[in-house]
Order: C-alpha cells, then sequence, then structure tokens
C-alpha cells in the first residue's frame, strides 16, 4: 500500500493502545511535506452541502474531509471518520467511500480479535471491519469502511460517520479485553 503513518493521539483503552488517525499517501520527508504540492481538492458539492447544513470538519492534507466524534463519559475517545472526496463507479452506481483507522500496537493482531471482527461483519446493516498494515513495517491498523451514495445528502453522509465512529467507539473496549486475554494466555505456561 505505500503508506505511512500521520497524526500519532495515542490514548490507552483497556490496556490497548489504540489511536484513531489516518494513513496517507505521502512518500516525502515530514520537513519536506510543506513544500510538497496539495493534495487532490475534495468535493466542493459535499464541503458546500456540509457548510450549509452547519456540519463541521476539516479538510485532511489529500482532501479527505474529516468528521470528529467524541464519547461521553470518564474516559474521553475521539474518533475521526475520513469522507473521500472521489467517486467510484460501479454499474448504475457511482459511491463515496467513509471510513476510519484505528492502528494498532504492540505486534500482530490476535487470532480472537480476528474472530471478533469477522463475527462482527456477519451481523453489521452496514459497513465492513478490516486489517491492514504497512508493507515492510511491523504496524497494523484495524479499518473500519463503508461506502455511501456520491449524492447522499450531508445529513445522510453524517449518519453513516455517525454510525461507524459509534460503532468503533463500542468495540475499543472489547477488543482490548480480547488482547489482553491473548497476551496472558501467551505468556502463562
Amino acid at each position: 500500500m505505500g503508506t505511512r503513518w500521520l497524526v500519532w493521539t495515542a490514548l490507552v483503552v483497556s490496556g490497548m493502545v489504540l489511536a484513531p488517525h489516518a494513513w496517507s499517501q505521502a512518500t516525502q520527508p515530514a520537513e519536506a511535506e510543506a513544500s510538497a504540492p496539495p493534495g487532490p481538492p475534495t468535493d466542493p458539492a459535499l464541503r458546500a452541502a456540509f457548510d450549509e447544513a452547519g456540519v463541521k470538519y476539516e479538510v485532511f492534507r489529500n482532501g479527505d474531509l474529516v468528521l470528529k466524534f467524541s464519547s461521553s463519559g470518564e474516559q474521553k475517545v475521539t474518533v475521526s471518520v475520513y469522507v473521500k472526496p472521489k467517486r467510484v463507479r460501479f454499474g448504475d452506481l457511482e459511491l463515496r467511500t467513509v471510513f476510519l483507522v484505528l492502528p494498532f500496537t504492540g505486534g500482530a493482531v490476535p487470532e480472537s480479535v480476528k474472530d471478533h471482527l469477522l463475527l462482527l461483519n456477519a451481523r453489521m446493516p452496514m459497513g465492513a471491519w478490516g486489517i491492514d498494515s504497512v508493507p515492510g513495517d511491523e504496524r497494523v491498523a484495524l479499518l473500519f469502511k463503508s461506502v455511501v451514495d456520491a449524492d447522499a445528502s450531508p445529513e445522510q453522509v453524517y449518519r453513516t460517520a455517525r454510525y461507524m465512529a459509534d460503532m468503533a467507539m463500542r468495540q475499543m473496549g472489547r477488543i482490548g479485553q480480547l488482547v489482553r486475554e491473548a497476551r496472558g494466555a501467551a505468556v502463562t505456561p
């Protein structure tokens, strides 16, 4: 995939370090990024619709629109959901990708986490969990990805992003528990 990690906003969740953040197609060192040409433009129609609807967002340097959602409670967790500006065609359908990334640290993803994500996928009304890695790098990320109609209203895109963020925040504790159990089982004689 040729990607690098950006924006390490690490937070400890149930004993496991997860960091909501983005992967980038960047190939230049950080000091050269300031002089790099800007990435692809965002979708001006979607930005205008978000602005008109009062949806707060940021623009990532590759043109993705970033919606941030925070949990309530004692342990505040913020998840960033990315809306791709590029439209993808499948026959008569024109779609837009919506995704979030939860970087996973501490080695390989345990089989119990993989099984958990696979079972979640079977029950998902939309979206799917996956695992991705950077070739030649030990870092791994848990991905939650969905698609929406490219001409979906800002409310529909926002609701999709909100659903994904809520789902990720609900699963962080369970994933942390599975990791702790797997690591404990690995060191027990």
